[in-house]
């Protein structure tokens, strides 16, 4: 299987954001993606659709994605807006008690899509309701099948102090319900806007850049969370029976690509 995981456009009404035209950013992304991977089976975008929550910016969302050939799924991020996001893309599926939260059946297993949002706070939170809710979907998927989790916030301390403190807040509510119930095959989120991968608690994880703006990788453990301007990525992840296996595409720096030959002309 093979899909593509998109994160954090931080769409708004007037298409800018700090120096950033972050709809031509997306079309951008977009644009490669229908060129060099319109064979993906589906794509993941994970939260921070938009960056004020603004009806124009989930329709400019739509327009851009109903571009992609193959099924796009979104889920909610801190920045986005739970009424307006569901009146403006009714095709994104909350549960019983109103929370973007699905299951998607895949070739290559389930992909279970939770709402991390705590309302009015950056920080994202897994309340009671919707932790019973992912133990329903554990409980109800097939034993034999694999499960790859979706959400916006990281669960995990980065080391980066301005993100860490907007992480997934009851992190530990998560994984206790993760080693009670079933083996997780992957973690993909956003959030961070940064490249970010490695190992929880046993459990593999990975994020990629936001197509808009980046988040500096300053480790000072005073540092307050500040942006730059680093390109960004999309990534391409392959699921197969050895593993998972995910490469981020920098979509922007194409034209900087060069014939990789040896004096003799021959591929080293």
């Amino acid at each position: 299987m093979k899909f593509i995981h998109l994160t954090d456009p931080h769409l708004t009404a007037s298409d800018k954001l700090f120096t950033i035209d972050v709809s031509k950013r997306l079309e951008s992304a977009i644009s490669h993606i229908i060129k060099y991977n319109a064979d993906a089976d589906l794509c993941m975008i994970t939260g921070d659709l938009s960056h004020w929550g603004e009806h124009e910016a989930y329709s400019t969302l739509k327009l851009l994605l109903n571009r992609l050939p193959m099924p796009w799924h979104g889920l909610l991020g801190n920045h986005d807006n739970r009424h307006i996001l569901h009146t403006t893309l009714p095709q994104i599926p909350i549960d019983g008690n109103g929370f973007f939260q699905y299951t998607l059946k895949t070739k290559s297993g389930y992909f279970i899509v939770l709402d991390t949002v705590d309302p009015g706070s950056h920080h994202g939170v897994l309340c009671e309701k919707r932790l019973r809710w992912l133990r329903d979907q554990f409980n109800e998927i097939p034993q034999d099948s694999h499960i790859f989790l979706f959400l916006h916030h990281a669960p995990m301390i980065s080391e980066i102090s301005g993100l860490d403190s907007i992480r997934l807040k009851n992190a530990d509510d998560l994984l206790n319900l993760i080693n009670s119930s079933r083996p997780i095959q992957h973690i993909f989120f956003g959030h961070m806007h940064r490249t970010f991968h490695g190992s929880w608690h046993g459990i593999p994880f990975s994020t990629v850049k936001g197509t808009a703006h980046q988040v500096a990788p300053n480790f000072n453990k005073s540092a307050p969370l500040s942006g730059n301007l680093e390109m960004p990525a999309y990534a391409v992840v392959f699921i197969r029976n050895d593993g998972v296996f995910i490469h981020d595409i920098s979509f922007l720096e194409e034209s900087t690509a060069f014939a990789y030959r040896s004096r003799t002309d021959s591929a080293t």
